[in-house]
């Protein structure tokens, strides 16, 4: 017996030596682990599962034979860290992350949870950034990927710009924006934020449109007197919202009728033809509210005919839905680039 626990004894410490700790697992399925100490030695398997070593913890589990796996973590010196319960348990980035039912509980390496109350919405990480969009169902907050709350659960929603630079939030009725590191650049004073332009932001405050830019506050060379759609104009409409598209697959499947519309109805001016004139035209017009196009413009140009054979083609178009800004239908700005390719 002696003979066998001295075996079992220099296994364990070869193999800490040769690298670091990992699970042991004997034929019936059950693990243990290796005690470092100034006495190491191999525990008798507990656990009926155990994860892979992560930054000296370990996800474990027991089973119930009436309950089921109930899970927990532990460090490797065989510490409880995180109490047994029936929620799993998984890493996310620095922190390890237990769904129960309806509700998510976030848990540091140590142990130790980072919100008090357990949260109805965990939303992901997008691209570089190293945030998570938090909430408990009421008010929102956000956590980094090293489990510290940046943001407490204190605001009334928080969501993401589509340049994944910039988060805006809101309080009390009103938006601020913060920046990628959950730091506030603008307090909530705005009556409405909406669609980027590059790296700028659209706000409304005081009733009226401007374009805010980090570290501007003044808006006195940002007022706008044509803001962006939320919302273009739709062609053909009737057959997309058929299809039970999301909004951004509408839009696509709005633009490729029109597209379908306009080489059907294009005719390729003989001139052209003649002297194997090729590229694209632009044509700018407006969308009127009721779908009607009008005030048309060639802001690229390739002459022969074709100037005129794409706003002729241009003045066949109709939209079933005039854009839409801020909950309203408004005219637009459209911009339509006719391509012009002879058979070879």
């Amino acid at each position: 017996m002696k003979k066998f626990s001295l075996i079992v004894l220099f296994y364990c410490i070869t193999f800490h030596v040769q690298a670091q700790l990992q699970v042991k697992t004997n034929r019936k399925g059950k693990c243990g682990y290796c005690k470092m100490g100034d006495n190491e030695y191999v525990i008798k398997p507990i656990y009926n599962y155990c994860g892979e070593v992560v930054n000296n913890t370990i996800i474990v589990s027991k089973y119930d034979r009436f309950k089921g796996p109930f899970y927990g973590m532990i460090d490797t010196l065989g510490n409880t860290l995180i109490d047994f319960d029936y929620g799993g348990l998984e890493y996310v980035g620095k922190m390890v992350k237990r769904r129960m039912m309806y509700e998510t509980v976030l848990y540091n390496l140590e142990g130790k949870r980072i919100f008090e109350k357990s949260l109805l919405k965990f939303g992901k990480k997008f691209k570089d950034n190293t945030m998570y969009i938090c909430s408990d169902g009421h008010l929102y907050g956000l956590v980094s990927e090293e489990g510290v709350p940046v943001v407490p659960l204190a605001y009334d929603s928080i969501f993401q710009t589509n340049n994944y630079k910039f988060y805006f939030f809101k309080h009390n009725g009103l938006f601020g924006i913060m920046n990628d590191n959950g730091a506030i650049i603008h307090e909530p004073t705005l009556d409405k934020v909406n669609r980027i332009e590059s790296d700028s932001i659209m706000v409304k405050k005081n009733g009226a449109w401007y374009i805010w830019q980090s570290g501007d506050s003044t808006y006195i060379s940002g007022k706008m007197s044509n803001p962006l759609p939320d919302i273009l104009p739709c062609y053909d409409c009737t057959s997309c919202l058929e299809k039970g598209l999301n909004p951004s697959a509408i839009d696509h499947c709005s633009n490729s009728n029109m597209l379908q519309f306009v080489y059907k109805n294009l005719k390729y001016p003989l001139e052209a033809r003649k002297n194997h004139i090729e590229g694209t035209c632009k044509v700018q017009f407006t969308v009127n509210l009721d779908g009607s196009t009008s005030d048309f413009v060639v802001t690229q140009s390739l002459g022969y005919g074709i100037d005129e054979a794409s706003i002729d083609v241009a003045k066949k178009l109709h939209f079933d839905r005039a854009a839409v800004f801020d909950g309203d239908f408004m005219a637009s700005t459209y911009t339509l680039p006719v391509k012009f390719k002879m058979e070879h």
